[in-house]
């Protein structure tokens, strides 16, 4: 019988550099597996899921965010790599996220364009006439200058609320669902023949990959401490 590898879980903070404590923890692993959600499939994501375009946008601008201030990622590949160890990237995409079509990710879509709908109706019935009354200027005048605030109104505050409350509901949604479940089922496969894992993710996966790990009898180390 193939002895179990040891498991370890390092929580990352995307916008800083790992503490000297990774070094040791990649000394001890034989494979280090790492984060990069894929969203490069952004079209083809959205042709599945035109509803989604708000949700879409609210994931493309939180990932590239992270990408251009993420530092941690290619320092643990850099460092595992002069050490001879193996690293992979266990992730998923913004494609497999959209094409699958789990309930959860088509309701939050159409619930999303339903809002912005509602939301875009109730501002033409009533921030156009109240925004005219205030002009109190001529009644075309006072009818296009509504209308272009309503248009302000719906890209500044509207569409970005929005949008942060859909990516707010999918972002747990996607990480467990489908992010996650990928790379407690490779540390799995890995650490069942035998090999050492180190996982770094973003310290918010951590409670959710150990507990799946637990499902297999795996008890993985968290650190830092």
């Amino acid at each position: 019988m193939t002895r179990k590898g040891e498991c370890y879980f390092y929580g990352s903070k995307h916008d800083k550099i790992p503490d000297d404590s990774i070094k040791d923890l990649i000394s001890k692993a034989d494979y280090v597996l790492l984060e990069n959600f894929d969203t490069r499939n952004k079209w083809l994501a959205l042709k599945k899921q035109p509803c989604a375009i708000v949700i879409i946008g609210g994931i493309l601008l939180y990932f590239s965010l992270i990408l251009r201030s993420s530092k941690d990622m290619k320092y643990v590949e850099s460092i595992a790599t002069k050490m001879g160890k193996k690293t992979e990237y266990v992730d998923s995409s913004l494609t497999e996220v959209f094409s699958s079509n789990p309930l959860s990710v088509t309701l939050l879509s159409y619930g999303s364009c339903i809002a912005e709908v509602i939301l875009l109706l109730l501002l033409l019935k009533v921030g156009i006439p109240a925004i005219g009354i205030l002009a109190k200027g001529s009644t075309s005048f006072s009818h296009s200058l509504s209308k272009i605030a309503v248009l302000i109104i719906w890209i500044v505050i509207v569409v970005p609320i929005i949008t942060l409350v859909g990516f707010l509901f999918s972002k747990r949604g996607i990480n467990n669902s489908f992010r996650d479940p990928k790379v407690i089922e490779r540390a799995r496969e890995l650490i069942e023949r035998g090999y050492n894992v180190l996982i770094v993710r973003g310290s918010h996966h951590k409670d959710f990959i150990i507990r799946g790990l637990q499902k297999y009898s795996i008890n993985c180390k968290d650190y830092p401490r």
